[in-house]
């Protein structure tokens, strides 16, 4: 694992059940850690909180989907993730959370996504 901050595209997938969750974040490791403390104290959203307490911790992977610095390009490629329907355990389908999403814009859809599994500390 790197010490250095991996900034871009993540998933969390129950392998039970094959429900997934897509975030982004400047620090994947810490927005990773941010969930997994928020599930193991509680208080994360109900129905991933649900699988979580069903589940082990270790029903979980994690997986970098997309790197990119940008923060545009980050939450654009978020969006076009939530947009395709695949990802059960998001309630909110705007990646920009407290601003509107703006309509007519085109977002950036990665390229060359290839994700690969992580581990969190």
């Amino acid at each position: 694992m790197t010490d250095s901050p991996i900034p871009g595209v993540y998933s969390i997938v129950c392998k039970p059940t094959g429900d997934k969750w897509v975030g982004s974040s400047d620090d994947i490791i810490q927005a990773l850690r941010d969930h997994f403390t928020c599930l193991a104290d509680g208080v994360h959203v109900w129905h991933f909180q649900r699988l979580y307490d069903l589940h082990s911790p270790s029903a979980f992977e994690c997986y970098v989907i997309a790197e990119t610095e940008d923060e545009k390009q980050r939450l654009d490629a978020e969006q076009h993730f939530l947009d395709t329907g695949k990802f059960s355990l998001n309630i909110d389908r705007n990646a920009r959370k407290l601003e509107p999403r703006p309509k007519g814009l085109p977002l950036h859809r990665p390229t060359n996504i290839n994700p690969r599994k992580i581990e969190i500390a």
